[in-house]
Formats: structure tokens, C-alpha cells, sequence
């Protein structure tokens, strides 16, 4: 399994060259995505989605080592659902509308601020459009979201369908103050001199946890204290756990001997007497259901032939009618009987 780290700014940290060079570095793998970015450039940024949308079945899923903004979270929604992954202990996530940071050497005046405006709303209907497509949200509350511009909750991650979310247990090890929660005077003393959204935005993703923490598969927390920020544990890592095979949340094995990760296995496919049992109890269902079938057309025969039969003993019984067909001297007897009964 190979992966893929896209953190920092995309445009300036991260490049689509590196990704194209990271891509091609993977060979033939399959490839795990780990994004941790307050966004960027919006035009490398679509560059690396529409990549990663054109060549899906390359990638295994998508998850977030911190931070996941703006045009990073186009990168993101790249892969399908059941594909992404998001950690809320880890990072937030944000999507808003694009803006130009930087108006030197552009045309401002009032024709050039015109194409500006265009060239902004273009960019954005583009962004918002392609997050509907990824995850099927009503078009009206992805734009109110991008217009609201704060990090989403769980509530709206789940609302939207941006991810599956991950539930873990995390120490404490450092302290964010939700800007949402915060005053104007605490954000303008957090936010300095900052000129820039993008640096308004950095600075507010700043605080992290300093060292990684998982999860295995029955809740308890293992620590890897050397692992770098942003990064998924890998072969040779440290690890703060007793040797042995522990199984993790995501299904992989992790091999620990002496204090340091040996080995990862990937998660086991069903053992083959599993499949062959499971293969024997699906023909047995069809059998079943061809009988059921056959019983069926059994059934809706026989209902056939005993609607003949009525038929066919109503006619009988018309033909037997004793005032049409019986000989005169009866009827002539049976006549005589009723105007008796009549008088």
C-alpha cells in the first residue's frame, strides 16, 4: 500500500508537479491518500481533484492528518463516499467561497474589477457545483455553508455527506479554543496583523496535538510519540505498546516487537472454506426459490383447472333445467302443481 501526504499550502507547500511525482512514485499500488491543508491555489487545487477523480480505482480512501479547507477540500471530496474518511480530533473541516489574496499587477480598474468579479464567481460555482456532484447535498445549503465560511461540525459533515467519520479516543495534549465561541477582541488579538483570509485561516488551524494517537479495535489508544505530525505510522516507527499483533480500528495489523512497529498487514479477505460455505448456502436459496417458482405455477394450474370445472358444471346445470328440457307430460304435471299452490 502506498501513500500519498498533501499537506500545507496547495500551490506553494504542495504543487500539482509533487503530486504527479508522488503519483508516479507509487508504481502500481494501490495508494492512501492523507490530506492536512488550509487550501490554496484554486487552479492546482482542481487540477489534483480532477486527477484523483479520473483515476479513483488507483485509490484505496482519503483521510485527514489535520486540517482539511477550502480547495483542499475539493481534493478531498475526490473519491466517492465510502472512500472518505474524516477525523474530527484531528482537524477542521471548511469549505467557502474563493478570494483573490494578492492585486498586484491586476487590472483594477472599474472593467478590470468587472473580470475580476466574473473570473471569482466563475471559480466559485465550479467549487460549489463540484461538491454537490461528490456528495449529493442540496445545492442551496452547500452554498450557505460556503457563505457562512466556519469550520463544519459533525452534524454538517454527516448532513452533507462529505465523510464517514471516525470515532476515536484521544488523550488531551493540547488545548484549541473554538473561534466560533470566541469574541470579536479575543479573534483580533489571535488573528494579529494578518492581512490575508488565508492567513486568518492558518491561524486559526495553528494549535495540534504533538503526537499521533490511534485507535485499535477494541477502543484503547495506542501512542506512536515519534511519528511527524500530519503523518500515518509506518515501518519502524515507535510505538508505545506491548509486542504482539494488535488488529486497529481500520482493520490493519499492527506487528510491534521491542518498542517499534515491524510489520503492517493489510486486513484479511474471508478464508476460502468461508466463501465456499457461503456459496453453497446461496445455491441452496436459489434452489429453494425455483421450488417456490414451480410450486407457484403448480398452484395458479390448479386454480385454472377448478375455474373450468365450474364452468363447465354451471353449464350442466342450465342444459338440466326442468322447464326446457324435460317431456311435455311432466311438464305439463309440474304446471298443474304450481297453479294448485297458486288457488
Amino acid at each position: 500500500m502506498a501513500i500519498i501526504n498533501i499537506n500545507g499550502i496547495i500551490g506553494q507547500d504542495y504543487t500539482y508537479k509533487q503530486f504527479i511525482t508522488d503519483y508516479a512514485n507509487c508504481k502500481s499500488e494501490q495508494i492512501r491518500l492523507f490530506i492536512d491543508s488550509p487550501g490554496g491555489d484554486t487552479y492546482e487545487g482542481n487540477l489534483i481533484a480532477k486527477f484523483i477523480q479520473d483515476h479513483s480505482t488507483r485509490f484505496d480512501s482519503v483521510m485527514n492528518t489535520g486540517d482539511v479547507a477550502s480547495i483542499a477540500a475539493s481534493i478531498f471530496l475526490a473519491l466517492p463516499f465510502e472512500k472518505r474518511f474524516f477525523d474530527m480530533t484531528k482537524g477542521i473541516p471548511l469549505i467557502h467561497n474563493p478570494y483573490i489574496t494578492d492585486f498586484d499587477g491586476l487590472d483594477t480598474t472599474a472593467e478590470g474589477l468587472k473580470q475580476i468579479t466574473k473570473y471569482v464567481e466563475d471559480d466559485e460555482k465550479e467549487i460549489r457545483s463540484f461538491i454537490v456532484k461528490q456528495t449529493g447535498a442540496d445545492v442551496d445549503v452547500v452554498k450557505a455553508l460556503m457563505d457562512i465560511d466556519e469550520g463544519l461540525t459533525e452534524e454538517q459533515l454527516m448532513s452533507i455527506n462529505f465523510a464517514n467519520i471516525i470515532k476515536r479516543e484521544f488523550k488531551a495534549v493540547a488545548y484549541f479554543k473554538n473561534p466560533n465561541k470566541m469574541t470579536n477582541e479575543e479573534v483580533k488579538a489571535q488573528l494579529g496583523e494578518q492581512k490575508s483570509m488565508l492567513e486568518k485561516i492558518l491561524a486559526l488551524f495553528k494549535p495540534k496535538t504533538v503526537a499521533v494517537m490511534l485507535t485499535d479495535a477494541n477502543g484503547a489508544s495506542i501512542e506512536f510519540p515519534e511519528v511527524p505530525e500530519g503523518s500515518m505510522p509506518q515501518v519502524g516507527d515507535k510505538v508505545s505498546a506491548p509486542d504482539g499483533e494488535v488488529v486497529m480500528a481500520d482493520g490493519f495489523t499492527y506487528v510491534i516487537a521491542g518498542g517499534v512497529l515491524t510489520e503492517i498487514k493489510e486486513p484479511e479477505a474471508a478464508p476460502a472454506e468461508d466463501m465456499e460455505a457461503l456459496k453453497s448456502e446461496l445455491a441452496a436459496l436459489k434452489a429453494e426459490n425455483e421450488t417456490l417458482k414451480a410450486s407457484t405455477a403448480q398452484m395458479n394450474e390448479i386454480k385454472a383447472q377448478v375455474v373450468a370445472l365450474q364452468g363447465k358444471i354451471k353449464s350442466q346445470m342450465i342444459e338440466l333445467d326442468p322447464e326446457e328440457k324435460i317431456d311435455g307430460d311432466v311438464k305439463n304435471r309440474v304446471t298443474g302443481l304450481r297453479d294448485k299452490f297458486k288457488n
